[in-house]
């Protein structure tokens, strides 16, 4: 690889690895710059380290990463929105007053016409929203279609939010307008989680 194939925009796609983590398909070298991220441990985790492929930034090592994409699984009974279907929701143990970590996995049908950003909400039994998380993700303006990508959500719980049965709502929506895109099924929110029990 020379030094133009690593600036091109064609070839490269740049994330902040506390909001998102591409995965391009098939396969993909990372150069992992925010050691400490979220992206930082799902790379260590997911991806293989390239021998003595380092580089040393001041006080910080930053390491290439080979990451192969494996077998895809079935997602046709996902949520779907015109560019984007959300394939994959894992996520922390609630604790009020603590950040309620979501991480969410999508795939991309389309490039979106006009910049998305994304919304996530913890919902109480009367769907009041009681906790919310928004931001870029990862930037819209380099989706891909066939790529997937994680989005980092740390859902901020109130301190004193009562025990209780909640769920997690997600949307996608237009930047600056604000306006949430609908789903293929015409809503504007799919559940990301049905049933997250605060304990007392």
């Amino acid at each position: 690889m020379c030094i133009r194939d690593s600036t091109d925009p064609a070839r490269v796609l740049l994330a902040d690895g506390d909001m998102a983590l591409p995965l391009p398909s098939p396969c993909a070298i990372y150069l992992d710059a925010r050691p400490g991220s979220r992206a930082s441990y799902a790379l260590a985790a997911q991806a293989q380290p390239i021998p003595d492929a380092g580089v040393t930034v001041k006080d910080q090592q930053w390491q290439f990463y080979d990451w192969r994409e494996g077998p895809r699984g079935e997602t046709a009974g996902a949520p779907r929105w015109n560019e984007a279907s959300l394939i994959g929701v894992f996520r922390g143990d609630p604790v009020p007053g603590q950040n309620l970590t979501f991480v969410l996995t999508w795939e991309i049908a389309a490039r979106p016409a006009v910049a998305s950003h994304f919304g996530l909400y913890l919902l109480d039994e009367a769907n009041t929203v009681v906790a919310q998380h928004d931001g870029p993700g990862f930037d819209s303006t380099q989706w891909r279609p066939g790529d997937r990508f994680v989005t980092f959500h740390p859902l901020p719980l109130p301190p004193d939010l009562p025990p209780g049965d909640y769920r997690a709502g997600v949307a996608l929506y237009t930047w600056p307008d604000i306006i949430r895109a609908a789903l293929l099924d015409g809503a504007d929110m799919a559940t990301a989680d049905e049933r997250i029990v605060v304990p007392p």
